[in-house]
């Protein structure tokens, strides 16, 4: 008797925990699928604000081409209403050698559709061409599930004004979405808008030695073009990218006279392979003409480059070669003065400044005084 009632109590445990098991399993799938479809409802409703982003885009390029702001109010809301936005007017800022910088302000009245049309109309009037339009999210501020959305919006425009000086607009706007369609459509609307900064950077397209072409820059001796570290393509097989957007990691350039002969030389710091170009000064003409001397100096090789830095660690009166490298350890190049032919070359001291060839993560040089910077013995 004993053991049949102590049977039928462990029989009465096992039905309750399977009851629970039970229960619980069956809450767990009706949460994850509650959560599916929110998931979803976050997939869908980013998805068409992307949409509405590269119509926009589309919308101002027709807008140029038909010479009607139309193209572009359609993405307003008949509600539209922005109190205190005010007209968006550029206004001068500083100028910088031959770059002119404006500032875009807003005035700070209240503003209506009709002003809109106004406005794109006068911005539409202003430009002779465009090159290039870029739409991207910058921030997704607030969010109600295929309702609403609150976000801010990077703007860039290149292209040409009526006197056909090349410009860049560089603009965030905050946006006030509305969606306008039923019954699970997307029909995002701009109810309100609002200017966070903008910036124009103007010029007549070309440097301070009037080059605008690369066959230009080639006549002086000036070949170089910037190449991405072919590692870096995600899409190639053998890629090991955990973050996509690394792949876009640049190079720079370095003005410097490493040879001591008075004339600025240049270092461009590259991703497949950084160049030395050395200055020979100005033929008959007044045109200075370079010579890539990159094998000759010692610096072939160099790639994963973010930066060249020279400065002249151990006092001896020439540049030295800091290199700052992205995923690669950092590199030190000494300068070691004319040999007897009268050449300079650069020799590889990462190892003797201490730099370990084996660590990724020695990748920022930090320079302090000459005087105090010395090599491992």
């Amino acid at each position: 008797m004993a053991k049949r009632r102590i049977l039928r109590k462990l029989l009465r445990i096992l039905i309750v925990v399977c009851v629970l098991v039970a229960a619980i399993f069956a809450l767990s799938l009706f949460v994850m699928a509650r959560k599916d479809k929110e998931h979803e409802r976050f997939y869908k409703t980013g998805k068409s604000v992307n949409q509405f982003l590269a119509n926009y885009k589309h919308g101002l390029e027709e807008a140029f081409k038909k010479k009607d702001a139309a193209e572009i109010t359609q993405f307003y809301s008949e509600h539209y209403a922005a109190p205190g936005r005010g007209r968006w007017v550029l206004k001068p800022d500083q100028d910088e050698g031959d770059v002119t910088c404006f500032t875009l302000k807003a005035d700070g009245q209240d503003y209506t559709k009709y002003d809109l049309k106004n406005e794109f109309n006068d911005y539409l009037k202003g430009l002779a061409s465009i090159q290039d339009i870029k739409f991207k999210i910058d921030m997704i501020e607030k969010v109600e599930l295929e309702r609403t959305v609150q976000l801010t919006v990077k703007f860039i425009l290149d292209g040409k004004d009526q006197r056909d000086a090349v410009f860049q607009d560089r603009n965030f706007y905050r946006w006030y979405l509305i969606n306008e369609g039923g019954s699970g459509a997307y029909d995002w609307k701009i109810v309100k808008d609002a200017l966070v900064e903008g910036v124009r950077v103007g010029g007549d397209g070309r440097d301070s030695q009037g080059f605008e072409t690369k066959e230009e820059l080639a006549a002086i001796g000036i070949d170089y073009k910037h190449e991405r570290d072919p590692k870096l393509n995600i899409k190639d097989h053998g890629s090991q990218l955990k973050f996509g957007v690394i792949e876009h990691g640049g190079g720079g350039v370095s003005a410097v006279d490493y040879n001591n002969d008075g004339k600025p030389d240049i270092f461009f710091a590259d991703g497949k392979r950084s160049r030395l170009y050395r200055n020979d000064g100005a033929d008959a003409s007044g045109r200075v003409h370079f010579t890539d001397v990159t094998t000759e100096s010692g610096l072939d090789g160099i790639d994963q480059a973010a930066a060249g830095i020279f400065a002249d660690v151990d006092n001896d009166g020439y540049q030295d070669l800091f290199v700052s490298r992205y995923l690669a350890p950092l590199k030190f190049y000494h300068n070691n003065g004319p040999d007897a032919a009268g050449k300079i070359t650069f020799s590889d001291w990462s190892t003797k400044m201490g730099f370990d060839p084996k660590d990724p993560k020695s990748t920022a040089p930090a320079v302090g005084k000459p005087s105090s910077i010395r090599p491992s013995p």
